[in-house]
């Protein structure tokens, strides 16, 4: 019965491969979860998830936003609570949030419409000391910084060192301009959280273009990492980053699978150093429906892969947000299923497991995914599983059939029931 038990483990594990690939994917559907919307905010902190802001539409229809509504999602408990809050700052979309190391959410930025300039002010909120059962006690702190601020943006970037501050790129300005060159930002900006003020970095090395839409992850070399966006021309796929002690700019060259240049996706960095990529705009008329990543800590040598669509994976959208626990968790929020305007906004919460067995796609060169992809993409691998399951058995059986020929042959010499022998053995 040992020897059965090992043929079984290995049933077991190639089981479990596949239930494990399988259930990468899973969602949280709530009566409490908050209305739908995109070009939100989103952050993680102390297992509790915040949202702010946001918009469903066009703008022009009742319920179409701007928002400037506070959400938190408990994990512990599952559920969605509204937070009120005095002095709230003004509704807006396509904004940026970070939470430092003092567990304070910060935000700045955005746009109340197209024909609304972005908001430029900075506020905070202290997450920490926020009583979800309490009615009131809660307050955003506007804050005035000294130094010259950054002109105001929306569809920036934004990450923070924890105690020190917070770094912002890019953008587009919404409003009066004198020429397009000057709607659209590549510059970089600091704010000091002790000292409240703000000062333009002037950068050295490779300067990316400017851009909008774009994403930032910052990894704990200090290395602040940008992909995708849209703006002056370039190629929008490639991946540039921004050493903050430095202050130079290196563009890299990557290789694998790569996602096609995106605008208006989400990407997270895990406790691993690898950078997610997920939804976005690909085209005019298709969302991205793939996840990617790659290894930062590689830099040069690092490799686009691209994850293969196992379990309940949300639809593409546009606009959606996502945070990563230390854990490997990755959570998505909100995003649009079509153009803003008559487009459908999901309110599911939807977590992918980054730590599951995961199967990928890579090659040699750098290539752009297909923006149709075969449907039967994920065939080759279900095979492969399915060999996998029946390799184990045959493994399984094998090794008994040997051993219980071998544990004959003793018994044959020595004259002595081998029942003995193997009940010492399970002991």
């Amino acid at each position: 019965m040992v020897l059965k038990a090992k043929g079984l483990r290995g049933l077991l594990l190639a089981w479990n491969l596949f239930v494990g690939q399988a259930k990468l994917w899973d969602k949280i559907e709530t009566e409490s979860a908050p209305p739908g919307r995109f070009l939100h905010s989103m952050v993680l902190h102390a297992r509790r998830i915040w949202i702010f802001g946001g918009a469903a539409g066009s703008g022009k229809g009742p319920n179409d936003g701007p928002f400037n509504d506070l959400q938190c999602f408990d994990m512990a408990s599952e559920k969605w609570i509204q937070v009120a809050a005095e002095q709230t700052p003004a509704e807006r979309a396509g904004h940026v949030a970070i939470v430092d190391g003092f567990g304070r959410m910060w935000i700045h930025g955005g746009t109340h419409s197209k024909n609304v300039p972005p908001a430029d002010q900075l506020d905070f909120i202290e997450l920490d000391a926020i009583d979800l059962s309490a009615k009131t006690g809660r307050s955003w702190t506007p804050v005035q910084p000294a130094g010259t601020p950054p002109a105001a943006r929306t569809m920036h970037s934004a990450v923070t060192d924890g105690f020190g501050g917070m770094w912002i790129f890019g953008g587009l300005r919404v409003g009066p301009s004198t020429s397009p060159s000057e709607a659209i930002f590549n510059d970089v900006q600091y704010f000091d959280f002790e000292g409240k003020n703000w000062t333009q970095i002037e950068c050295a090395g490779d300067l990316p273009t400017k851009r909008f839409g774009h994403s930032a992850v910052l990894t704990s070399l200090k290395h602040m990492w940008i992909f995708g966006g849209q703006g002056e021309p370039d190629n929008f796929e490639a991946l540039a980053y921004l050493n903050l002690v430095t202050q130079s700019w290196f563009r890299v060259t990557s290789k694998g699978t790569a996602p096609p240049s995106l605008l208006a996706h989400a990407s997270v960095l895990d406790a691993r150093g690898r950078m997610w990529v997920l939804g976005g705009q690909a085209s005019p008329d298709q969302a991205n429906g793939k996840v990617y990543y790659l290894d930062t800590s590689l830099m040069q040598n690092t490799e686009w892969k691209m994850l293969e669509e196992f379990g309940s994976a949300p639809l593409p959208r546009i606009g959606g947000r996502a945070v990563i626990e230390t854990s490997g968790k990755l959570w998505g929020f909100g995003g649009t299923l079509g153009p803003p305007r008559d487009g459908t906004f999901p309110k599911d919460l939807y977590w992918l497991d980054t730590t599951g067995p995961a199967p990928t796609t890579a090659t040699s060169t750098t290539t752009r995914h297909p923006k149709d992809p075969n449907p039967n993409s994920g065939g080759s691998t279900i095979l492969v599983i399915v060999l996998l399951l029946v390799a184990a058995a045959l493994i399984g059986g094998g090794v008994f059939f040997f051993r219980r020929r071998r544990d004959m042959r003793l018994m044959q010499d020595i004259g002595e029931p081998r029942q003995v022998e193997l009940g010492e053995a399970r002991a």
